[in-house]
């Protein structure tokens, strides 16, 4: 049983007791609503960055390089896995897409002798001539078969190409001329099945 005394003295207590829990309750509620508020601006901030990449994303790898689009008219032809050989592959498929048919070029009068002979003889010619300067062997050959990139996307990744190591790129056209020609006859071919395009 509660004693008089005690009672006084809860009496006192109970109101510092209720403004301490008032003043706890004030605090945390504020509280609460900025943890509420923050959560929401934290939300829509990573709702706003998970979107942004996404677009970034697809905007990037909506377009796939010249070469890529050519060599995808081609899924049977199986992928080189060599870098220097995949560089001097796509130099050859675009040094093909720039030739001049017209005839103007010396060499549309020759287009029989195109692909077994000229452009494999001036590809491997071009390789002594320019040591390990693959600015210089595109320079070369391009030059003397008439080949100029027609469009910006092709010239953007010759320009790209150029800047790759030049010694395994010239060393892979020199010893893999005739296997590196053949497999552009083969895009090219199905890249005109394709597309119903001219060579």
């Amino acid at each position: 049983m509660t004693t008089p005394g005690a009672q006084l003295q809860v009496a006192e207590q109970s109101p510092a007791a209720m403004r301490g829990a008032l003043l706890a309750t004030q605090h945390a509620a504020p509280k609460r609503a900025r943890t509420s508020i923050k959560s929401t601006e934290t939300e829509k901030r990573c709702s706003s960055v998970t979107k942004q990449p996404e677009g970034l994303i697809t905007e990037m790898v909506a377009k796939a390089s010249v070469t890529e689009q050519w060599l995808a008219a081609a899924p049977h032809l199986p992928s080189l896995t060599d870098p220097a050989a995949v560089v001097a592959e796509r130099l050859l498929l675009l040094l093909h897409y720039g030739m001049d048919w017209t005839a103007s070029n010396w060499v549309a009068a020759r287009r029989a002798d195109y692909w077994d002979h000229l452009l494999p003889a001036h590809v491997r010619l071009g390789t002594y001539s320019s040591g390990t300067n693959l600015h210089h062997w595109w320079s070369t050959v391009s030059g003397k078969l008439g080949s100029t990139p027609r469009t910006d996307g092709e010239r953007l990744e010759v320009a790209q190409l150029l800047t790759s190591e030049p010694k395994d790129v010239i060393q892979t056209l020199r010893d893999q001329t005739m296997a590196l020609t053949l497999r552009t006859r083969i895009v090219a071919d199905a890249v005109r099945a394709h597309k119903g395009a001219g060579l």
